[in-house]
């Protein structure tokens, strides 16, 4: 038990390291006008809150709707394809906040340097998820 509890305190640091990075950098490409490590650690842990409370609510419904009879009781496809939409919005969103004071969100990105941040940060997510494949999400189903 203290060992789970050990991987997820390190999983959870680990994403909020590499999040909280990836919102400086993102700060540095599309608004370098406002950039600030204090407003990257607060991007970062948002982003951190964000993925796992949209996680568990990812989970949740496709428990519901995608149901299945494997570990996690959920269609594997779903899931996948149902988390890979949810990050480019999560970091959509963070990009909107990174941009300000841009008056709209552009879900689709607002030029080649967003997207690719955007893409970025998903590959970061995901990445960080290998850390802990068999452990957290296997044990707790939550993607963050």
């Amino acid at each position: 038990m203290q060992e789970g509890i050990l991987v997820l305190v390190l999983y959870f640091n680990i994403k909020f390291m590499l999040y909280t990075l990836w919102c400086w950098l993102g700060f540095y490409w599309l608004n370098p006008v406002r950039k600030s490590m204090g407003m990257a650690l607060g991007f970062g842990l948002l982003r951190l809150v964000a993925g796992f409370i949209l996680g568990l609510g990812l989970v949740g419904l496709l428990t519901q709707v995608a149901s299945a009879r494997n570990r996690l009781g959920i269609n594997l496809n779903s899931y996948w394809v149902s988390l890979i939409l949810l990050r480019w919005l999560e970091w959509s969103g963070i990009s909107y906040l990174i941009q300000l004071p841009i008056k709209s969100l552009s879900i689709l990105g607002r030029g080649n340097k967003d997207k690719l941040w955007r893409v970025g940060g998903m590959v970061i997510s995901f990445v960080s998820d290998l850390f802990v494949i068999g452990g957290t999400i296997s044990i707790f189903g939550i993607p963050c």
